[in-house]
């Protein structure tokens, strides 16, 4: 919080700053008028398309982007702004997906609580696709596919976890 009279810090330069500032953190700091809101599109885009609390307490996320956003830097950003939309339970699962027929509809959802189902497997390594994991020591790290010929994998750790 910035004390009466100081300066806004550029956005680069706050303490938990996206590498994309988001339509919030951009109004936040004052570098968004109201006269902007009606005009800002937010640069990456992405829909949500699952968020509920697991079985085991955390939250499980499924999003849907355009396979070009699959790097690094778009992937920092949208995983920054969803991790900061959600900050609790800290457990927090995102899965990013490029193609309609690799996400459940909800009564495929429903028809798979019971067990495991490989249906989607036929679609595994045919798109790109990313996950975030932000665990309960608040050790935050993603999977991305940079490569689909050689079907591999990059991780990126944001951040180590603390250790009590």
């Amino acid at each position: 919080m910035l004390a009466s009279g100081q300066i806004s810090p550029k956005i680069g330069s706050l303490p938990n700053a996206c590498p994309v500032p988001s339509a919030l953190e951009l109004k936040r700091v004052g570098k968004l008028s109201e006269k902007d809101e009606l005009r800002y599109r937010t640069p990456i885009r992405y829909v949500i398309v699952y968020n509920e609390i697991g079985p085991t307490g955390g939250r499980e996320i499924e999003v849907f982007m355009k396979a070009a956003n699959i790097n690094e830097r778009d992937l920092r950003a949208v995983f920054c702004w969803i991790s900061q939309s959600f900050p609790s339970p800290v457990a927090l699962t995102i899965n990013v997906h490029t193609d309609l027929n690799t996400i459940e509809t909800p009564e495929e959802r429903e028809l798979l609580k019971d067990g495991e189902d490989s249906r989607f497997s036929k679609f595994y390594g045919r798109y790109r696709e990313a996950s975030y994991s932000r665990f309960d020591n608040r050790r935050e790290a993603f999977l991305y596919t940079k490569n689909l010929a050689e079907i591999k994998q990059t991780l990126v750790v944001i951040r180590e976890g603390q250790t009590d």
